[in-house]
Protein backbone atom coordinates (compact mmCIF):
# COMPACT_ATOMS: atom_id res chain seq x y z
CA UNK A 1 0.00 0.00 0.00
CA UNK A 2 2.75 2.72 0.33
CA UNK A 3 2.65 5.17 3.21
CA UNK A 4 -0.35 7.51 2.23
CA UNK A 5 1.22 10.38 4.31
CA UNK A 6 4.10 10.79 2.15
CA UNK A 7 1.83 9.93 -0.82
CA UNK A 8 0.28 13.61 0.14
CA UNK A 9 3.80 15.11 1.29
CA UNK A 10 2.46 14.56 4.76
CA UNK A 11 5.41 12.39 6.09
CA UNK A 12 6.36 14.84 8.89
CA UNK A 13 3.55 14.99 10.12
CA UNK A 14 1.71 11.37 9.65
CA UNK A 15 -0.75 10.61 12.58
CA UNK A 16 -0.82 14.16 13.83
CA UNK A 17 -2.49 15.93 10.65
CA UNK A 18 -5.53 17.20 10.48
CA UNK A 19 -7.99 17.11 8.06
CA UNK A 20 -7.22 20.48 7.28
CA UNK A 21 -3.66 19.68 6.55
CA UNK A 22 -4.53 16.16 4.56
CA UNK A 23 -7.32 18.42 2.28
CA UNK A 24 -4.68 21.14 1.09
CA UNK A 25 -2.22 18.38 0.28
CA UNK A 26 -4.60 16.71 -1.98
CA UNK A 27 -5.41 19.80 -3.25
CA UNK A 28 -1.94 20.64 -3.88
CA UNK A 29 -1.16 17.23 -5.51
CA UNK A 30 -3.91 17.76 -7.72
CA UNK A 31 -3.33 20.82 -9.08
CA UNK A 32 -0.16 18.89 -10.65
CA UNK A 33 -1.37 15.65 -11.08
CA UNK A 34 -4.86 15.24 -11.94
CA UNK A 35 -5.65 13.78 -15.58
CA UNK A 36 -7.32 17.19 -16.42
CA UNK A 37 -4.52 18.97 -15.63
CA UNK A 38 -2.23 17.42 -17.95
CA UNK A 39 -4.32 16.88 -20.46
CA UNK A 40 -2.75 14.86 -23.67
CA UNK A 41 0.31 14.77 -22.15
CA UNK A 42 -0.85 12.40 -19.80
CA UNK A 43 1.48 8.93 -18.93
CA UNK A 44 0.31 5.63 -17.63
CA UNK A 45 2.74 6.43 -14.62
CA UNK A 46 1.35 9.57 -14.29
CA UNK A 47 -2.45 7.86 -13.62
CA UNK A 48 -0.52 5.47 -11.59
CA UNK A 49 0.47 7.99 -9.55
CA UNK A 50 -3.00 9.85 -9.65
CA UNK A 51 -4.74 6.92 -8.61
CA UNK A 52 -2.25 7.22 -5.67
CA UNK A 53 -2.95 10.23 -4.41
CA UNK A 54 -6.64 9.72 -4.69
CA UNK A 55 -5.83 6.53 -2.62
CA UNK A 56 -3.94 8.29 0.28
CA UNK A 57 -6.80 10.77 0.57
CA UNK A 58 -9.53 8.54 0.12
CA UNK A 59 -8.23 6.43 3.27
CA UNK A 60 -7.03 9.57 5.11
CA UNK A 61 -10.02 11.85 4.85
CA UNK A 62 -12.50 9.40 6.13
CA UNK A 63 -12.16 9.03 9.97
CA UNK A 64 -12.50 5.26 10.33
CA UNK A 65 -10.77 3.95 7.00
CA UNK A 66 -7.80 6.61 8.65
CA UNK A 67 -8.16 4.66 11.99
CA UNK A 68 -8.08 1.30 10.85
CA UNK A 69 -4.62 2.22 8.11
CA UNK A 70 -2.57 4.24 11.25
CA UNK A 71 -3.35 1.63 13.29
CA UNK A 72 -1.05 -0.84 11.02
CA UNK A 73 1.51 1.88 11.30
CA UNK A 74 4.42 0.21 12.82
CA UNK A 75 4.79 1.38 16.72
CA UNK A 76 7.48 2.02 19.58
CA UNK A 77 6.72 0.57 22.52
CA UNK A 78 9.52 0.51 24.18
CA UNK A 79 9.37 1.50 27.63
CA UNK A 80 11.77 3.12 29.63
CA UNK A 81 13.24 1.22 32.77
CA UNK A 82 12.37 3.10 36.07
CA UNK A 83 15.86 3.69 37.01
CA UNK A 84 16.23 5.90 33.71
CA UNK A 85 14.78 8.58 34.96
CA UNK A 86 15.64 10.21 38.06
CA UNK A 87 12.98 12.89 38.51
CA UNK A 88 9.70 14.09 36.55
CA UNK A 89 11.51 16.19 33.85
CA UNK A 90 13.37 13.53 32.91
CA UNK A 91 10.42 10.90 32.79
CA UNK A 92 8.82 13.64 30.20
CA UNK A 93 11.95 13.29 28.33
CA UNK A 94 12.10 10.04 27.85
CA UNK A 95 8.37 9.53 26.78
Amino acid sequence: MGDLYATLGLEDLTYEASEAQIGKAYRKAALHFHPDKLGDAITEKDKEVWLKIQNAYDTLIDPAKRKKYDSSMPFDDKCPKKEDFTTDARFYELM
